[in-house]
């Protein structure tokens, strides 16, 4: 509370409150603060209650007396909040609603009571009218008459006192027949079951089922249905004579709506499958099937997964009714297969389980031809097994696997395992060891093998009648070779050589048939002799003979030779061929051995050399080889001795 004090003359000496007409003064303490100024003084109160209502006395004084002046509290509460009995009123268009608000009890008593209109987001104050009535401190309810669409928003009825005001929102709506929706029209249910048809409906205050059978409506069998007045009606164990169409009603005052549903019961496939597991081989085909019983209503829907993917017609994928074929198949085609078969009641699902192998590829390398008491050694290379390869084996013979040896370590054979091939070792073959070996290589689901053939025979048995042939320079001379153990079939080929060098037909040689074989030396020189070698090979190996060429000859480089007397001279010659060398004068041989005359005259040394030239010593010589009954001679040559003639 606030006191004015105006100027007085003389001053005021004091100023001061009291409560009510009491001389007793107020004093600041817990209650009361009381501020004082020049020219005016305020009482604050603190935590008001209704103890403090009452009249309460500004008073001030000078020398000449003093004044109070008067002013009183009042104490109290805004309105409480006045009570809708709805909030929501749904009207009938062109009806009265009344809107019902009860304004409650206030101290202080309310004083006003209004209504407000809320539109375009303002609210207007309503008054009577034809339209609008009462809605006032004593006929609170407001009656609007005539209800139109203009009339469908938010009211307010507002209450208030000295300290403050209240207010209660309503609305009003105009009022429809109920909503009626089916979220599902028709049901699919297995026989036997339950099923529970659901109806939404709005604005409702009854609900009620119905059976239409075609002509007229019946009553829901309730021995086994239920919530036949609820939104949900549910029958038990469905069967064929509960399928046709079910009727939902909502009502309420403003009238009734309906809408239908379908029952077509029925069961879900029943799928069998003629295994549960497929095995199929790399890049073949395989059909997976599955089979479906008579089933009520039929099949409308097949779907194939792999791995959870949904298959479609694909250029390996092949979709025919209750089959998936799967054309040149990989290892990616391996997994869980699921065939989902659906009819409007529902699906089934088969899963099966698919694993691809691969057949092991057989490379089988080796000796197909060996001669008796050589080994034969087989080298078998496996690769592109999957699974992979469990059991590598040799086995030897033809035929059928019962008709086959399974091969083993032991003094025979010898057979080697490695990671992606195997070897086997024939010993010391000999003929019982031709034949076929087979290299097989096995995995979970298959076993693939490779064979080779073992031929065991000799290589040919070669033979050149002589060690040696002789023959005098210009002559032919024929070396024949003599070939045994080569049939016919295993003959291969034959060859001459001379030393190292291969000798074909030429002008210098002439070399004998397969079937006759032999070698004529044409003409022969003395660069002709030498080592030659019939080369014969058939497919278990090659032998050769050897023979040597000796070429007897006997040659001078001077056929005139002129000698000083007492002096000493040689006679060059140069043999071949021949195991011993001599020399003639005027036809008669030389005694070479033990004379001091002569030198010479041997393999080692062929020339003559004579000491102490004298006339007895002119004449015509020759140098001689020979071996065996061939005789070389060379040209003869003429000694002249000149000077003295004294012996």
């Amino acid at each position: 509370m606030r006191c004015t004090i105006r100027e007085t003359h003389p001053s005021i000496t004091d100023v001061w409150w009291t409560k009510g007409y009491s001389n007793a003064r107020i004093q600041a303490d817990m209650k009361y603060t009381i501020q004082k100024r020049t020219t005016y003084t305020s009482l604050y109160f603190l935590n008001v209650d209704g103890n403090d209502a009452g009249i309460y006395r500004c008073c001030a004084n000078n020398t000449h007396g003093e004044m109070c002046a008067n002013t009183t509290l009042v104490t109290g509460k805004k309105p409480v909040f006045p009570k809708a009995y709805k909030d929501i009123y749904r009207v009938k268009e062109g009806t009265t609603v009344i809107l019902e608000c009860d304004p409650k009890t206030s101290i202080p008593p309310i004083t006003e009571l209004w209504w407000q209109k809320r539109m375009n987001g303002r609210f207007y104050n309503l008054t009577n009218s034809s339209k609008y009535s009462d809605g006032t401190v004593t006929a609170p309810n407001l009656h609007i008459t005539n209800v139109r669409s203009s009339d469908v928003t938010n009211y307010t009825c507002n209450v208030a006192n000295a300290f403050g005001k209240s207010q209660v929102d309503l609305k009003v709506q105009l009022g429809e027949i109920p909503t009626v929706s089916a979220t599902t029209k028709e049901y699919y249910p297995i026989r036997g079951g339950a099923v529970t048809l659901i109806c939404n409906i709005n604005n409702e205050n009854q609900i009620w089922w119905k059976r239409f059978n075609g002509h007229k409506e019946l009553d829901i069998d309730s021995k086994k249905s239920s919530g036949e007045t609820t939104c949900s009606l549910t029958i038990q164990n469905i069967q064929a004579e509960d399928d046709g169409d079910y009727r939902c009603y909502g009502g309420n005052e403003f009238g009734r709506n309906v809408d239908t549903i379908t029952i077509s019961s029925g069961n879900i496939p029943i799928i069998s499958k003629s295994s549960n597991t497929y095995n199929g081989e790399y890049d073949k085909s395989l059909i997976l099937t599955v089979y479906v019983q008579n089933v009520y209503p039929e099949v409308s829907n097949i779907e194939w997964y792999h791995k959870g993917r949904v298959l479609s017609r694909r250029h390996r994928y092949t979709l025919s009714n209750l089959s998936l074929k799967i054309s040149h198949l990989r290892l990616e085609d391996n997994g869980t297969y699921v065939c989902r078969v659906g009819n409007r009641i529902g699906y089934a699902n088969v899963t099966m389980t698919l694993t691809i192998w691969k057949r092991p590829l057989i490379n089988v390398y080796g000796t197909t031809f060996s001669k008796k008491g050589s080994d034969a050694t087989f080298k078998c290379y496996i690769r592109n097994s999957y699974p992979p390869v469990e059991r590598k084996l040799w086995r030897k013979g033809a035929g059928t696997k019962s008709e086959q040896t399974i091969l083993k370590n032991d003094n025979k054979y010898s057979i080697q395992h490695f990671e992606h091939y195997l070897t086997l070792k024939v010993k010391s073959v000999n003929i019982d060891d031709s034949g076929t070996y087979t290299c097989v290589a096995e995995n979970k689901f298959s076993a693939g093998n490779g064979s080779i053939i073992l031929s065991v025979g000799s290589p040919p048995v070669v033979n050149i009648s002589r060690d040696y042939y002789v023959t005098e320079v210009g002559k032919d001379v024929t070396i024949s070779c003599l070939i045994r153990n080569v049939p016919s079939n295993y003959l291969s080929t034959i060859g001459w050589r001379k030393g190292s060098s291969d000798i074909m037909n030429s002008q210098f040689y002439t070399v004998g048939p397969s079937d006759n074989p032999f070698l004529i030396i044409k003409n022969a020189r003395v660069s002709d002799a030498g080592y030659y070698s019939c080369h014969v090979r058939n497919k278990y190996g090659s032998e050769k003979d050897l023979t040597e060429l000796k070429i007897i000859s006997a040659r001078v480089q001077r056929q005139v030779h002129v000698a000083s007397a007492r002096t000493s001279y040689e006679i060059y010659c140069e043999v071949t061929g021949g195991d011993r060398v001599f020399w003639r004068k005027n036809g008669t041989i030389l005694n070479l051995n033990n004379q001091p005359k002569y030198t010479g005259g041997n393999l080692k040394n062929p020339s003559l050399f004579i000491r102490n030239i004298s006339y007895l010593d002119k004449g015509i010589y020759t140098c001689e080889t020979s071996l065996e009954n061939l005789t070389a001679i060379s040209n003869k040559i003429q000694l002249f001795v000149k000077g003295s003639y004294v012996i």
